[in-house]
């Protein structure tokens, strides 16, 4: 059953979130819906696809890999079955009657990060009504049975930030209708540029198709220059979950382009039949003279 859940606003401008591709931040949004209160979800690509995009074209399998290369989210087995769980997923979200549907490691829950909820409660948390029964079995694993993650994967001590590289100390809502924040900190959110936002997902949309950031930072400044930024940037958000974006983009601007030509084109002729139309005939009697020459 999908939940409610909340969204802390040092997300918005988290350097690991604003690099993955547009897709890919959507269904990282939906999964913290799809997850039990622990941060743990059932990893199924066709499901998540249906549940969360059912109306876009888009790889769920390819969105998984780029969320799990970017350490947003990992995969374990148990039991013979595939089970997905949210970094630091228990730091950020506080239900007022945590329930338990899928069953955890102890690297799992070091991942979700269960202390911080524990701490944050002030009080311990109940471990036995956490851990359903079924032996757990990561996909890859070292000689202490901690799951191993893409790139580094979760180390034995609690994960410090919901995303790799945020730095903003939670000031999460409380559910219990407190609308307060932590005032423990004063920090700020900074406002987001979403040109810059939408300029960086482009340039990892193209670094997965293989382009260096140098590289990729040149091409759409090009298609900039030369096409414009609402089209350029509408190209961009069209190619999420191609397998070969740059083509793909540069044929929907060589599409704009024809048809922004097709349109002058008619309206020129337009312009041109109307201004035939409107130049006025000979007078009368010079018809008439040439009637009877």
């Amino acid at each position: 059953m999908a939940r409610i859940r909340s969204i802390h606003p040092g997300l918005w401008t988290d350097e690991t979130y604003v690099s993955l591709s547009p897709f890919a931040r959507l269904m990282f949004l939906g999964i913290w819906n799809e997850c039990d209160d622990m941060g743990s979800f059932e990893w199924s690509p066709i499901k998540l696809k249906m549940r969360l995009l059912p109306a876009d074209s888009v790889d769920a399998v390819a969105l998984l890999d780029e969320l799990a290369e970017a350490r947003c989210i990992m995969s374990y087995e148990a039991s013979g079955k595939r089970y997905g769980a949210v970094r630091n997923f228990c730091q950020y979200q506080r239900p007022k009657k945590p329930t338990s549907t899928y069953p955890q490691t102890e690297a799992v829950r070091n991942w979700v990060n269960i202390k911080a909820r524990s701490t944050r409660d002030g009080g311990e948390l109940d471990t036995a009504s956490t851990k359903p029964s079924g032996e757990l079995t990561p996909p890859s694993t070292k000689a202490s049975g901690e799951p191993k993650a893409r790139k580094g994967g979760a180390s034995g001590e609690a994960v410090g930030n919901q995303l790799p590289t945020s730095g903003e100390k939670s000031r999460q809502r409380k559910e219990g209708g407190d609308s307060s924040v932590d005032k423990s900190t004063d920090a700020v959110a900074s406002p987001i540029d979403p040109k810059k936002a939408l300029f960086d997902a482009g340039v990892a949309l193209l670094g997965v198709a293989g382009l260096s950031a140098k590289s990729a930072r040149a091409l759409i400044a090009k298609w900039f220059n030369t096409h414009g930024e609402e089209a350029t940037n509408a190209a961009l958000l069209s190619a999420a979950g191609r397998a070969e974006p740059v083509s793909w983009i540069e044929a929907r601007l060589r599409m704009k382009v024809a048809a922004q030509d097709e349109a002058r084109e008619a309206s020129r002729s337009t312009a041109e039949r109307y201004r035939r139309m409107a130049i006025p005939g000979p007078p009368a009697d010079q018809r008439k003279l040439e009637e009877h020459a």
